[in-house]
Order: structure tokens, then C-alpha cells, then sequence
């Protein structure tokens, strides 16, 4: 008994440990680019601002801002949730393409409360098959507020 009565600390410790990392969350950042061409999302608890900045359009800079509803900052959060924050910088990006070939340059920014940053480089919109979910979820977020201007 007395086992099983550790066993349940212990695994409510480590809930509870795992869920503090990721209510520290503060802000999420995706920024994509190639030549002539970036996009940047900041994506808080409460807010989004998209700033889109294309040198090939007559309206090189647009920007779009609104409330973010709390179930989708939620849900963001949720995508990170079987993610260790400090191994996101040693995530591998599953191609190279940007090297050699001017493809779209991606980047995701996490900020937690306490300041810390923890960033992964990709190629376009593909990231780590671990930030699959939270890229899924900017890019429904980034949808939802370009397409209402």
C-alpha cells in the first residue's frame, strides 16, 4: 500500500511539473521568409498580430490584429503538451531546402514567463514532426484572422 501510495506522488508530481512548463507560456512567434517576401505571427495569451510584408505586391505591408479566444490559446498550448521546451533548439528540420535554394525560411519562437526562448528553423511551413501540431494551429489561426480583412 505504502508503494502505491509513492507511486501516486510521484505521477502527480510529474503531471503537475509538466503542466506548469507549458502555463508558462507566454508567447508564441512564426516568422517565414525567402527574398522580397516575410511574414511574422505573435500569438499571445489574449492577442494576434500578423504582419505580412511583400515587396512584390503594390501593398507591401499588411497588418492584422484581433482578440485571440481562449480556447484557441488552449489548444495552442495543448499542441506543445508531449514537447520538452529546452530540446525544441535541437529538433532537426526534416529538409534543407532554404540552404541551397531560396526556399521559404521558417522559424517558431516560444517565450515562456520567465523570459526564456526556445526557437526551431525549418524550411517553409515544415517543421519537426513534434511542432506539427502547433504549426497546424498558426496556420488555422493565421486562416482565421487574414481571411476576415
Amino acid at each position: 500500500m505504502k508503494h502505491l501510495i509513492l507511486i501516486f506522488i510521484l505521477i502527480t508530481c510529474i503531471f503537475y511539473a509538466c503542466k506548469s512548463q507549458h502555463a508558462a507560456i507566454t508567447r508564441v512567434d512564426f516568422a517565414k521568409s525567402s527574398r522580397g517576401f516575410r511574414e511574422e505571427l505573435t500569438i499571445t495569451k489574449d492577442s494576434i498580430l500578423i504582419v505580412i510584408d511583400n515587396a512584390r505586391t503594390p501593398d507591401s505591408l499588411q497588418r492584422f490584429s484581433g482578440k485571440l479566444d481562449e480556447k484557441k490559446w488552449v489548444q495552442l498550448n495543448s499542441s506543445l503538451q508531449s514537447v520538452s521546451l529546452p530540446e525544441i533548439p535541437s529538433f532537426e528540420s526534416p529538409t534543407m531546402k532554404r540552404a541551397h535554394d531560396g526556399a521559404l525560411h521558417g522559424t517558431l519562437i516560444i517565450t515562456t514567463i520567465e523570459g526564456k526562448t526556445y526557437s526551431h528553423s525549418f524550411d517553409d511551413e515544415n517543421p519537426h514532426a513534434k511542432l506539427q501540431p502547433l504549426m497546424k494551429c498558426v496556420q488555422e489561426l493565421r486562416e482565421k484572422f487574414v481571411k476576415k480583412f
